[in-house]
């Protein structure tokens, strides 16, 4: 999480195009407090944003680095009202709420805090900002208490339930078919600290193939992307479904000839059943092409 927004492209642009925001004055003590706020030297950075704000007190980017000049000088009543005001004047909830937890924890208030941590969490996950819950010092005297470790949980991505809804295929797999033969060996193994399922899958006949397999939040969808040795990428297109009464129902896409459907069915934690179907009337009628048992191998 940047402590300045990065800006300077779009200011560079911004000045060419439009002139400065501010009268020469203005922009001269501007470029001194930025110049202050890189060379940590918080005491002037923050009296020349507390200047420049007399004239600009609708700026959010003015008050959020006057908050942070603030904490810097471990002012954090001082820091907390500038945060504020950056986020009451639309600076981006995530960095603001932050900053004014971080102080608030700093100033020993743990109930803002937690506040503004859950707040945070519910907007969505952030490995990078769990990752400074679990470093900054500030945040010390609150790890012990359990709303801690629920709002490190709820930000750490891929926590959800339904990121785990293809869990029972990890494994280390015998694959055989309704007759009991085996047909090939199949590996499934979370990746990507369980944001992936990736596939390794060695058929008796030579056949060899990997498939990623990942949940996306935004439609609440499953998707597989297939790749083999055959080298005929047509011939797996992507599958996208969700789990289906305790089933995992893939598709390729609406329109494709034939259409393809793959069903994992869970039956016990030590056997699965794996069944392809293709269509070649858009869905009106299926033919099982492909049908497997898997058996977990210990």
């Amino acid at each position: 999480m940047p402590s300045i927004p990065s800006n300077a492209i779009a200011g560079t642009v911004a000045l060419l195009l439009l002139g400065s925001p501010y009268p020469a004055e203005a922009q001269t003590v501007r470029e001194q407090a930025d110049a202050a706020f890189a060379a940590s030297e918080w005491t002037d950075a923050a009296r020349l944003y507390d200047e420049l704000l007399a004239q600009e007190g609708d700026d959010p980017n003015i008050w959020y680095l006057l908050g942070s000049a603030r904490s810097s000088l471990a002012d954090h009543a001082a820091a907390r009202t500038a945060l504020e005001k950056a986020l009451e004047h639309g600076y981006p909830e995530v960095p603001a709420r932050f900053a004014i937890a971080k102080a608030a924890a700093a100033s020993g208030d743990a109930a803002s805090a937690f506040d503004h941590l859950e707040k945070l969490a519910n907007l969505g996950s952030s490995r990078q900002v769990v990752q400074r819950l679990e470093a900054d010092a500030e945040f010390a005297a609150m790890r012990d208490d359990p709303r801690f470790a629920d709002i490190l949980f709820n930000l750490t991505p891929c926590n959800d339930a339904a990121y785990r809804e293809f869990d029972f295929w990890i494994g280390d797999w015998e694959v055989q078919n309704p007759e009991g033969q085996v047909v090939g060996h199949n590996t499934i193994k979370v990746l990507l600290d369980g944001c992936l399922l990736l596939e390794d899958w060695s058929g008796l006949g030579g056949s060899k193939g990997i498939s990623i397999n990942y949940f996306d939040h935004r439609d609440n969808s499953w998707t597989q992307t297939y790749r083999d040795n055959t080298g005929n990428i047509g011939t797996w297109p992507n599958l996208i479904g969700a789990l289906n009464d305790g089933a995992m129902v893939l598709e390729s896409a609406p329109g494709a000839t034939p259409m393809s459907r793959w069903i994992w069915t869970k039956i016990s934690d030590d056997k699965v059943r794996q069944m392809a179907e293709v269509s070649n009337d858009e869905g009106e009628t299926w033919t099982v092409v492909w049908d497997s048992f898997y058996i977990r191998q210990k």
